[in-house]
């Protein structure tokens, strides 16, 4: 059994042609080959990535700013508010990657998204010792979550330490690694 994981460039989707999904902005194609069965494809629906960082404040629930769109195939993502505008009923596969810049012994994290004002996904992470400090490190979320049309959708980050926390670039060397993306796997 081989996994294969395929990128390819396809013809732009409107928001009024989603049912054509197969010809999205870019098909991610993820499955198992397995005696000639061919994979099956995802719809990648929305990308994004951070443009400038970002300071946390201490023990707050913050949007994570997510200005910068890599591609969008309905214009679902506001860049003003970092919120995400779900076309299709459906099960959708969410990813979200953040790089921290600074941070100290023992801070506590928590990254989630929020479908209006509840957690659809959150992901606690505990910080021990940092090895190096101002070398930073990644917060990874994913996860599959069931959507509506018109559901909103938003990053957050927490953290409980003394001070204030920054995420993003700003030199991070780590900016192909920040991202927010939307996936629909399958339609109600």
């Amino acid at each position: 059994m081989v996994t294969k994981i395929n990128w390819t460039e396809a013809t732009p989707l409107s928001a009024a042609n989603l049912d054509q999904m197969e010809k999205n902005v870019h098909d991610l194609s993820i499955g198992h080959e397995h005696d000639g069965i061919e994979s099956k494809k995802l719809g990648v629906l929305c990308s994004t990535t951070m443009g400038a960082a970002q300071t946390i404040n201490s023990d707050t629930y913050t949007i994570l700013n997510f200005d910068t769109v890599i591609h969008d195939t309905h214009s679902g993502f506001n860049t003003t508010v970092h919120k995400y505008v779900v076309p299709k009923t459906g099960f959708y596969l969410i990813q979200l990657q953040i790089f921290v810049t600074n941070s100290t012994a023992s801070d506590w994290y928590g990254l989630g998204v929020k479908k209006g004002t509840s957690y659809i996904l959150f992901t606690p992470h505990i910080m021990g010792a940092v090895p190096d400090i101002n070398a930073g490190f990644m917060l990874t979320l994913s996860g599959i979550a069931r959507l509506a049309q018109n559901d909103e959708v938003f990053p957050y980050l927490w953290h409980l330490s003394s001070g204030t926390r920054s995420v993003g670039t700003a030199g991070s060397g780590q900016e192909a690694e920040i991202y927010f993306n939307l996936a629909l796997l399958m339609r109600d």
